[in-house]
């Protein structure tokens, strides 16, 4: 059922103040600029600030956060009848069907056999297939590191699964792969399909997988800083991101804080954007977005144990989950009540330190990016 609220939510003028303050003290010192923004079920900006070095207007590599829009995009499909959720996708990508699998833990024991099921679309939207990202996962480092020492961009595309798609929860490359079963059904790369079906019906034109090509964009790229023990370093952006030989769905994109927040407020408003008018997906299946898919899930994986190990801690900290958590078709949500949080809210997070959530209940989405790395830092 469509949550709504009974007005759009609004912010003071002392609490914008006190908001930008608080965002100006928090970021004071060498930490590169942050944006933070919020905006409500009727598409207004309850507020939009940046502290130094920085604009409101900047694009940022939203990493992570590419992952709520490619499962809108996915979703999309699902409802045109060219998807179903519980199908196998071996017609669409054979490479899914009976993938290798890893027989032990071991981190050290790279030894596979063929997995019993096939990887389904909800097993890819919800991180149930049994692929793992290395930043997370110290034997998908390890056999990126042995079978691609070369460092392919492909290569995590070709990785075995770590468990029997549908039986654990990691964190892992699922939208990746998201990412070329759209291209695959549509006929279209991921960034055309993005730009047709999501970004122009909502009006946003600062938005991009090939920021090489939009030197408009490019003009406002945010600096990518890595911390060292004497404080942040502006560092270039690697190479797969500024010129990606595939547009990846689980991390790609670049994008304005106000881009994004157009996205999260058409979610907010039930799939249909306040600004425009146009309708990104239907009500039920944002209501479906929303219901927690991981329950029942065997290996709860970090869902259970409350935190997301690291296994490269100059890219990532470990990250504090917390607990009653669950997957749904497109976020990480919260089972009960949180401090400033509604039960059955949305979030996640980008590596650079890109952060979003939604709370229907209280009808605002919120977005917080930089461009800083290691994920996790406190400011």
């Amino acid at each position: 059922m469509s949550i709504t609220t009974s007005a759009p939510i609004a912010l003071s003028s002392k609490a914008s103040s006190d908001l930008q303050q608080l965002l100006d003290q928090t970021t004071k010192g060498d930490y590169p600029g942050v944006v933070i923004g919020l905006i409500n079920t009727a598409g207004d900006e309850l507020f939009l600030g940046s502290s130094e070095g920085t604009t409101v207007d900047s694009i940022f590599w939203i990493a992570s956060c590419t992952k709520l829009i490619a499962s809108i995009a996915a979703l999309q499909l699902a409802e045109a009848g060219k998807l179903t959720l519980d199908g196998s996708l071996a017609d669409i990508a054979p490479e899914l069907s009976h993938r290798p699998k890893y027989v032990n833990s071991d981190p050290n024991d790279l030894t596979t056999e063929p997995a019993k099921r096939d990887i389904t679309l909800r097993h890819l939207l919800t991180h149930t297939s049994g692929l793992r990202y290395a930043v997370f996962d110290p034997k998908t480092a390890h056999w990126l590191e042995t079978a691609h020492p070369g460092g392919s961009q492909f290569a995590p595309l070709d990785m075995p699964l770590s468990s029997e798609p549908g039986e654990a929860w990691a964190y892992g490359m699922s939208m990746e792969w998201a990412g070329h079963i759209i291209e695959r059904v549509s006929g279209m790369l991921l960034g055309a399909y993005v730009e047709d079906h999501i970004l122009a019906p909502l009006g946003i034109k600062d938005a991009t997988f090939q920021i090489e090509t939009r030197d408009d964009l490019k003009a406002r790229l945010a600096g990518l800083h890595a911390h060292t023990g004497e404080g942040f370093t502006e560092i270039p952006y690697p190479e797969p991101l500024m010129r990606p030989q595939y547009e990846s769905g689980g991390g790609g994109m670049f994008a304005s804080p106000r881009a994004y927040l157009a996205v999260l407020s058409a979610v907010l408003n039930g799939g249909v954007s306040p600004t425009t008018g146009a309708r990104i997906l239907k009500a039920s299946t944002v209501d479906e977005m929303f219901i927690p898919q991981t329950l029942n899930v065997p290996d709860q994986g970090a869902l259970g144990s409350g935190i997301l190990p690291t296994a490269m801690p100059a890219f990532s900290r470990p990250i504090p989950l917390g607990s009653g958590k669950a997957w749904t078709l497109s976020h990480l949500t919260n089972l009960e009540e949180e401090k400033g949080k509604s039960a059955g809210s949305a979030e996640w997070y980008g590596l650079a330190n890109c952060y979003w959530t939604i709370d229907r209940q209280k009808g605002v989405a919120a977005i917080a990016f930089s461009n800083a790395l290691p994920f996790g830092r406190e400011l």
